[in-house]
């Protein structure tokens, strides 16, 4: 008897131990649910700061430009970026879709971070085609009679991959320095959208020139003179050959009022973060380069 008592006291504990841990996961389930439907502008943050902590680091970890050839390479694993945004890819979609149906500053960035991350997903599908198409029928390759077996590369699969990625970053950049500052968000969400921000501007500094660079793109950054004809060493140097010039983004001087690029500060204020393309100009004709 004293058996079949204790072996009812433990099967009765077992049942209130599992009864206990269905009800835990259901409230997780159910809380995990609510905050996926929450389409309010506080909800659309809390879902997208959740998204993009499982984000991992993305390639290319380089640029090398081959400074013979209009190419470049670009280091990375895009294939395993491409799995890894696959598994994000559901939860981004209907963020974006509820996020793109909510009126305010918030929701607008926060589906264009979702969008972002769309984006990146399939920059990463034709960067992964591109990496795995040389993998059957190898680079420089030759049967034995030396007749070509191998591949050209497909350039126009890296191209559109790589324009993707821009494009991408350009939407995360601007999204991202919005929604680091925002009341809506709390002060762990900001400091994930800040990590976001920064690494979107490193981006645009580093990375895109070189893509540019590599793709054969405009410069990201121009030149533009903003006085002429002063010398600190007049009698010395020719007042003909000097002049001060400023590094813009030249999506800023394409867009701004011609007026507005005549005053040395308000150059300086659009340079704050240099992009490697921008010059560092020093060739003794008293050239000099304002905000950096």
């Amino acid at each position: 008897m004293r058996g079949s008592s204790r072996k009812r006291t433990v099967t009765s504990a077992l049942v209130a131990l599992c009864a206990l841990t269905a009800a835990a996961l259901g409230s997780t389930a159910a809380a995990t649910a609510l905050q996926a439907d929450d389409t309010s502008p506080e909800g659309l943050i809390d879902r997208l700061a959740a998204l993009e902590q499982e984000l991992p680091l993305l390639p290319p970890e380089d640029v090398i430009i081959i400074e013979d050839e209009t190419w470049a390479e670009f280091p990375g694993d895009f294939t395993g970026a491409r799995f890894e945004l696959d598994n994000l890819a559901d939860r981004a979609r209907e963020l974006f879709i509820d996020a793109d149906d909510v009126d305010g500053p918030e929701a607008s960035a926060v589906s264009d971070a979702a969008r972002a991350i769309l984006i990146q997903r399939e920059g990463y599908e034709a960067l992964a085609a591109w990496e795995e198409h040389d993998l059957a029928f190898p680079l420089d390759a030759f049967d034995e009679i030396g007749v070509a077996s191998g591949a050209d590369e497909v350039y126009g699969l890296a191209q559109v991959g790589l324009s993707l990625l821009l494009d991408a970053n350009a939407r995360s950049l601007a999204a991202h320095e919005l929604l680091r500052d925002s009341e809506l968000a709390d002060e762990a969400e900001r400091q994930v959208f800040a990590a976001a921000y920064d690494e979107a501007r490193d981006f645009e500094a580093r990375t895109r020139p070189l893509i540019h660079r590599a793709l054969s793109l405009q410069t990201t950054q121009v030149l533009r003179t903003i006085d002429r004809f002063g010398s600190s060493a007049p009698g010395v140097e020719a007042r003909a050959r000097t002049m001060t010039v400023v590094c813009i983004p030249r999506e800023a001087y394409l867009a701004g009022d011609s007026v507005a690029f005549e005053l040395p500060e308000e150059l300086a204020a659009l340079g704050q973060t240099p992009a490697i393309d921008c010059p560092d100009i020093d060739n003794g004709n008293e050239l000099r380069l304002v905000g950096q």
